[in-house]
This record gives structure tokens, C-alpha cells and sequence, in this order.
């Protein structure tokens, strides 16, 4: 049989996208001030619990870095009625997967579980959330551990760009200069009392908490449930408003103190014999309550998001520089970072830096084409429903809600604003936000072969490897 020939000169046309729809929230508030956010599906008899605490790493002291992270995971090794093997055995015997974490901005108690035992895991994260002790043993045990992690991550030269890229562009005056995992140096600091303040004031408190409730369940009756197991969860040691807790209101918490920007910067991580460099190229963005933060959004999928954007057709198709190039504009309560991420033949590090630059400059001189500014919304709407498959990916977009005290109905409306950003917005943000005069370059490999060919970037200075 002959199959029909087909015209590889064209790409295959799309259909038609769906109208998707995110599953709208229902919003409780408790009397001592925590959220409860419900949102029901009957896709499967299943719910996904997390909440969502202050317990993120932009509380790091300056000289407990790492302490937000290790103290997460320390949650799930003790309380004050079982032991972490006890709490293993209790997850187990619900039928669930429990999980915990810090970020950037909050902290994070997950738990998996069949609908039908959505009571016993609502006990298991009140049991954690408000019921933590540390044991000493565990302390040591998961240090160690984290010391040994973050000793292995110095081998790796991306995480060595990452860090001394953070570590530049926001200086040793903020937190989010400091490694998440933290140093060894600053673990072997940190001590259980630390463990329990950082505990009592950023996790234990109800005004910053929000318990995210997905799956196959009528949520009228869980605020009942909610109630009788967090209600006596303390306020947070400070007073709020009533509007600082309304939605739309720029999150609360420390203010992340503004570096001042750069002069031109190349750090070189020196790693001798490298025949592959990792190059960062980056400065300061804005925080996620911006309102131009969607528009740099597209911007930045349109410059380096997506397999077709202009940096991964530059350096990738047309040089052959790199399996692929990126972009990243990260939202968070303080300014995020907006960075490029590559890694390059050591040989030709220079002349891909030149080409980063050269589309960073660009986007600012020049409106993306029709196509270009089409094929990037249909890329976002495109992959949006993905995060709507699984519960944890509702949960996940409603943590974003809750973190940043987005509208409740933030992602109902985000594909229609998707569609009021045309090229004119684009190049306004990019002028506005890419700034590659100030930016820093980072390079991890041979110094000798690096310095002669980024030196023209701006001020140079050379890192010892700490591997």
C-alpha cells in the first residue's frame, strides 16, 4: 500500500482551541484569619490538601540561609503525639503521598489522598502544622543530609551559574542573594531553637495560612471540618486590616529591600578544562504584583519560552551554539530575577553572549511581527489546560492565588488578557523592564579561555570554583 505523501514544507495547522475553564474557588475565612480555598472535581475520587504558609526562604536571618528550607523539612519527622515513622505509617494507611517544602515566598504541607479520607488527612496536616517539635536526632540527620546535597551541588556548574548570578545581581543584603538550600557553613549554624522560631512566627499562624482543598467533595460542609481542627491556630504576632486581607492587595510580609542596579558585570566561575560553559546572562525584574507582569510574561515566552522563540532560533537553529536557549521571568513578592539560561562550547561563549545581547536589544527596538506575537499566545493558551489535568496542577494555580492575593478569578480572565497584549505592549515592557546595559553575565568554565572573550560585557571578575 502507498501512503499519501506528505508536504513536510508546511507545518501541520492547529485546531481550533477549546474554551477552557478554571475551576472556580469557594473562599472561607476562619475567625482567627486563615483561608480556606475548595474547589471541587468529580474527575476522579481523589483530593489533593495543601497549605500554603509564610514559611518561604525570603525569611532567611542573613546568616541562617537555608533555614526556611530546613525547617520544611523537618515538618513531617515528629510531633508532638508520633514520631516521623508514625506519620509515615499514618499516610500510608490513608492511602496518600505527603510532601513539604519552602519557596521563595511561602512554605508548603501537601498531601494526596482518596476523597473518602479527606477527615483523616485534614487531622494528619493540623497534627503537623500546629503540633511540630524537631526532634534533635531528626535535626541532625536531615543537616547532614542537606550539607551533603549542597556539596554535590557545588560540582554542578549550572547551580554554580545560578548562585553567583542570584548572589550579583542581588548582593549580601537580601535574601534573595542567599542559596535556598542555604551553605554549609550556615546549616552548621542553625540550631533547633532557630528551627522552632522560624516555625512559630512564619508556619504556626493562621492570618498567613491558607488550606487549599481539591477533589470530589462538596466543600459546603468542609469549612465546618476546617474550623474545628485549625480554629485555634494563633493570629500572626502582628495585626492586619481588613483590606490587607481582601484579594488584589499586594501580599504582606517584610518588604524585600531594591538593589540598585548594576554597571556591566561578568563574573567567571573558574572550572579549568571545561569543555562546556554555563552562561547566565540577567538583572533585576519586578515583583509579581506588577501590573505590566503578564505583558513580560509574554515578552519573555516570545524571546526565549518556547522551543520557536527568538533565542533558541538564534543561538540553537541558526549558530548551533547550544541545545537550547531560554528566558525567565520570575514572579515573586520582591523583585524577581529576568535572566537568559544556556549552556555553550566553551570556544564559542563569547559569541553567543554577543547574540544574547543582541536579542536583548531587539525586543526593544523592534515589535514582534504578527506571526511572532500569534504563535506566542497560542503557546500559552495552548498549554494552559495542562495545568488542569491532575489535582495537584489546580491546587498548584490556586497556591499562586493565595501567595500573591491574586483575585480569585485571576485565571478565569488570564486567557482573555492574554489577547489585549499586542506588540506595542511588548516593546513598552521590554524597554521598560530588559535593561542589558545593567545586566551581569555569568560563565562557568576555564577562565583562561573565558576572560579574552567576555571581557567586552563589562567589569570582569574571576570566582575559584569551590568544588
Amino acid at each position: 500500500m502507498n501512503s499519501p505523501r506528505v508536504d513536510r514544507s508546511r507545518p501541520p495547522r492547529g485546531q481550533a482551541t477549546h474554551r477552557v475553564t478554571f475551576p472556580p474557588p469557594r473562599r472561607f475565612q476562619l475567625a482567627n484569619g486563615m483561608t480556606l480555598l475548595a474547589s471541587r472535581s468529580r474527575r476522579a475520587p481523589l483530593a489533593t490538601l495543601e497549605l500554603s504558609t509564610a514559611g518561604g526562604s525570603q525569611h532567611n536571618p542573613l546568616d541562617r540561609a537555608g533555614l526556611a528550607a530546613l525547617t520544611a523539612a523537618l515538618l513531617d519527622e515528629g510531633t508532638e503525639q508520633r514520631s516521623g515513622h508514625l506519620i509515615a505509617t499514618q499516610v500510608e494507611r490513608l492511602g496518600g503521598g505527603l510532601g513539604t517544602g519552602a519557596y521563595w515566598d511561602s512554605g508548603t504541607i501537601a498531601l494526596e489522598l482518596p476523597a473518602a479520607e479527606l477527615l483523616g488527612g485534614l487531622d494528619l496536616l493540623a497534627e503537623i502544622l500546629t503540633c511540630a517539635n524537631f526532634p534533635p536526632e531528626q535535626v541532625e540527620r536531615i543537616r547532614a543530609q542537606r550539607q551533603a546535597q549542597i556539596q554535590q551541588q557545588r560540582k554542578l556548574p549550572g547551580s554554580l551559574a545560578d548562585h553567583h548570578m542570584v548572589a550579583t545581581i542581588y548582593g549580601p543584603h537580601s535574601p534573595y542573594g542567599q542559596p535556598p538550600l542555604g551553605t554549609v557553613e550556615s546549616l552548621e549554624a542553625t540550631d533547633r531553637d532557630d528551627l522552632l522560631t522560624f516555625y512559630r512566627d512564619h508556619i504556626r499562624v493562621a492570618t498567613d495560612t491558607t488550606l487549599i482543598v481539591v477533589g470530589d467533595f462538596e466543600p459546603g460542609w468542609l469549612f465546618a471540618e476546617v474550623e474545628s481542627r485549625f480554629g485555634n491556630l494563633p493570629r500572626t504576632s502582628f495585626e492586619v486590616s481588613d483590606e490587607e486581607l481582601s484579594p488584589g492587595v499586594a501580599p504582606k510580609g517584610s518588604p524585600i529591600p531594591t538593589p540598585v542596579p548594576l554597571d556591566p558585570t561578568v563574573v567567571v566561575v573558574d572550572r579549568p578544562g571545561g569543555a562546556q560553559t554555563a552562561l547566565r546572562v540577567g538583572h533585576l525584574g519586578v515583583p509579581r504584583s506588577h501590573p505590566d507582569f503578564l505583558a513580560l510574561t509574554v515578552m519573555s515566552t516570545l524571546l526565549g519560552g518556547k522551543f520557536t522563540s527568538r533565542l533558541n532560533l538564534n543561538l540553537r537553529e541558526e549558530h548551533g551554539f547550544t541545545y537550547g536557549a531560554y528566558s525567565l521571568v520570575t514572579g515573586r513578592h520582591g523583585p524577581g530575577p529576568i535572566l537568559v539560561t544556556t549552556d555553550v562550547a566553551t570556544p564559542e561563549a563569547g559569541a553567543a553572549t554577543e547574540e544574547i545581547f543582541t536579542e536583548l536589544r531587539r525586543i526593544r527596538q523592534q515589535e514582534p511581527t504578527p506571526k511572532e506575537l500569534e504563535d506566542t499566545r497560542n503557546y500559552l493558551v495552548g498549554t494552559f489546560p495542562n495545568v488542569l489535568q491532575s489535582l495537584s496542577g489546580i491546587a498548584g494555580r490556586l497556591e499562586v492565588i493565595a501567595v500573591h492575593n491574586l483575585p480569585d478569578d485571576f485565571y478565569n480572565g488570564y486567557l482573555s488578557s492574554l489577547a489585549t497584549i499586542d506588540a506595542t505592549t511588548i516593546q513598552r515592557v521590554a524597554r521598560r523592564h530588559l535593561a542589558p546595559d545593567n545586566a551581569v553575565t555569568v560563565a562557568v568554565g576555564p577562565a583562561d579561555e573565558l576572560v579574552p572573550q567576555l571581557e567586552r560585557f563589562g567589569r570582569v571578575r574571576v570566582v575559584v570554583s569551590e568544588d
